[in-house]
């Protein structure tokens, strides 16, 4: 896929269909949530060139965050739709006219919380993907 706009769309596109539970998915940084949760993010994180000589599609590096309102349950809600989106990974790895290939990359998410925006913390889950 030689853009990164259209894989993140591409991306975000496929959390709407294939996961109901978030309250919102962005194909792009959203500085404020509104209170919205749990919600999704799609970022870019960089270009590689294509994989294999004479290939006609880069590989495009994205972050997927799911982000939840900080509560007792938050941790096992994360989880939970972690395990989700990376079911959802493994199961569109290849969509004809989309892209060839989608897979999260060979190192492990990253947890962390987000400082208060308008007095809310958010627990976060990054998933770095690789769609080419």
């Amino acid at each position: 896929m030689n853009s990164r706009k259209a894989a993140r769309q591409a991306v975000a596109a496929l959390l709407v269909a294939g996961i109901p539970d978030f309250q919102a998915v962005y194909d792009h940084e959203v500085l404020d949530p509104g209170g919205l949760s749990p919600i999704a993010i799609v970022q870019s994180d960089g270009t590689a060139p294509p994989t294999t000589f004479g290939a006609d599609s880069r590989q495009q590096a994205l972050i997927i965050t799911i982000s939840w309102i900080w509560t007792d349950t938050t941790e096992d809600n994360v989880d939970d739709l972690s395990d989700a989106v990376l079911d959802l990974i493994e199961a569109n790895s290849e969509m004809d006219g989309i892209w060839s290939a989608l897979s999260q990359d060979n190192t492990f998410s990253r947890s962390g919380y987000t400082d208060p925006i308008d007095g809310i913390v958010y627990r976060l889950e990054s998933i770095r993907v690789i769609v080419e």
